[in-house]
């Protein structure tokens, strides 16, 4: 099984440090048993924080807004339609 996380976490490191985008919206590990928590990280020092599982089920498109700019962000199949 591809390790999608180690993969985030090295396009996010790229997309960050060339400068194409300002922060990245993703999901990190989170307290709460079966839930993983949003994230915005914008140093290539957060990358770390990053993370993909079974419970990656919110929708990140909710954090955008119209003033959001050059932002990456973690987008399921479902949410990026």
């Amino acid at each position: 099984m591809p390790n999608f996380t180690q993969n985030i976490q090295k396009i996010a490191s790229k997309l960050l440090s060339e400068g194409t985008v300002t922060a990245v919206i993703g999901f990190q590990d989170s307290t709460i048993p079966n839930i993983a928590a949003p994230v915005i990280v914008q140093k290539e020092e957060e990358i770390h924080r990053l993370s993909w599982g079974n419970h990656c089920w919110v929708n990140l498109a909710n954090y955008l807004t119209p003033e959001t700019n050059r932002v990456g962000i973690v987008a399921k199949g479902c949410d990026a339609r």
